[in-house]
């Protein structure tokens, strides 16, 4: 282990954004006056490989975004962007009290009156931290075939099936049928037709476990599907 096992003594959900330059930044703060208008970068397009997940202590996650000439960190009431630190070994970044420390497969993080953090990778969050980075707001995905689904409110439906063979695109309808179970989406365009049916039950991945809070049943064209799924906004 490059880190040792600390203990996390407080739990904030934030988010990362890193940096591979190697030209070091004045590292800046933005006050925002609530959570919900805390300012951060543009994020609408978001390079997959540049996005690492890591999971510290028992229940922060942390996303980190390689961008090319800034590391921002977004936490509940403060906006970082973070400079970058010489190191002996990996990579590391401060401003003002925090600090964000990679190497490989291990990070460390500390907050402003708190002990670090060791943080591991989480590789199969990936693809749905790529998501809420660009906005979309309802994820789900199936297996046997595998498909994925993305609903990005007032903008785009996004489906992608058998296995990265079958794309579908449309404008994102309101819903068909709204009520306090169920969510129906009904999507039909010149070449193709989408119903979408999101239910308030617990749903657990065939293929590795995880634990999701709705049910998705959907039909594309001829084809039925069911999977799992989650909000990745509020």
């Amino acid at each position: 282990m490059f880190y040792p096992k600390l203990l996390l003594t407080g739990c904030f959900l934030f988010l990362i954004i890193g940096c591979n330059s190697n030209n070091s930044e004045k590292a800046t703060t933005v006050k925002s006056p609530s959570k919900k208008t805390a300012i951060s970068p543009q994020l609408d397009t978001v390079a997959t490989d540049r996005v690492l997940v890591y999971q510290c202590g028992d229940s922060l996650r942390t996303v980190s975004y390689a961008s090319t000439d800034s590391t921002w960190v977004l936490l509940p009431d403060t906006t970082l962007k973070m400079s970058r630190q010489k190191s002996a070994s990996g990579e590391k970044y401060k401003a003002d009290n925090h600090l964000y420390w990679t190497k490989g497969d291990e990070a460390l993080l500390q907050l402003p009156k708190g002990s670090l953090m060791s943080c591991s990778l989480q590789p199969k969050q990936k693809s749905w931290a790529v998501a809420k980075l660009r906005g979309v707001d309802f994820r789900a995905m199936g297996q046997e075939p595998g498909w994925v689904l993305e609903i990005t409110k007032g903008k785009q439906i996004k489906y992608v099936g058998n296995y990265g063979q079958d794309t579908v695109y449309t404008p994102a309808p309101e819903p068909a049928v709204q009520t306090s179970g169920k969510t129906v989406y009904r999507v039909s365009t010149e070449d193709d037709t989408l119903k979408i049916e999101v239910w308030d039950s617990p749903c657990t991945d065939t293929m590795n476990g995880a634990q999701f809070p709705v049910t998705v049943h959907m039909k594309a064209n001829k084809e039925e599907h069911k999977g799992c799924g989650k909000m990745l906004t509020n």
